[in-house]
């Protein structure tokens, strides 16, 4: 993914939310995004709204 695509994929999204990234290989870099997905992150028993980047494929895009 470039940075223009997640720049547009980005600006769907609230400008407070927190960014959270999930990477599933060892090496690389956050250039390796292959999604970007509505989420939640638990702490402390809060559920708390993000926007997940993953490097997975099976995870639904968000429409640009």
């Amino acid at each position: 993914m470039k940075v223009g695509d997640l720049k547009k994929i980005l600006n769907n999204y609230d400008d407070e939310l927190e960014v959270m990234t999930k990477k599933t290989e060892l090496f690389g870099n956050v250039g390796y995004v292959n999604s970007v997905a509505p989420d939640t992150y638990a702490m402390f028993g809060l559920d708390i709204k993000c926007v997940l980047l993953s490097d997975e494929y099976e995870r639904k895009e968000v429409e640009e």
